[in-house]
C-alpha cells in the first residue's frame, strides 16, 4: 500500500537496498563486493574494488599499488617500478642503450 509506505535505512553493509535486511543489498559501499545472495562482503585489504573477498579478486588497487593478474602489489614489491609525484606506481624507463642486469 503506497500511502502507508515509509523509507527505512539500509543495513550498514549496503550502499543501496530494497529492504533494511542485510540480504537485500542492491549496491555496496566502496571496498565491498555484492554477492549473488545480495549481501555485501569486504574486499581484501589490498583491493580498492573487487569481484570477491580473496587477494586474487581485485579489479582495481589502492593508490601506490598496481594490479597484476587480479592481485594488487605495492610498488615496493615490484622491481623496476617507483611511485611518481602523484602517488602512482609507474614502470621505470630504462634509457636506450642501457642494459639492466638482474642481481644474483
Amino acid at each position: 500500500d503506497p500511502e502507508n509506505s515509509r523509507c527505512m535505512p539500509c543495513s550498514k553493509s549496503c550502499h543501496t537496498c530494497n529492504s533494511p535486511d542485510a540480504a537485500n543489498c542492491l549496491s555496496c559501499p566502496p571496498e565491498f563486493h555484492l554477492t549473488d545472495q545480495n549481501t555485501c562482503i569486504q574486499c581484501d585489504a589490498t583491493c580498492q574494488t573487487c569481484s570477491g573477498p580473496s587477494t586474487s579478486d581485485c579489479t582495481t588497487c589502492k593508490t601506490g599499488s598496481v594490479l597484476l593478474n587480479s592481485s594488487c602489489y605495492s610498488c615496493d614489491e615490484l622491481s623496476n617500478r617507483h611511485l611518481d609525484d602523484d602517488g602512482n606506481c609507474v614502470k621505470e624507463e630504462v634509457p636506450q642503450g642501457v642494459v639492466v642486469v638482474a642481481e644474483a
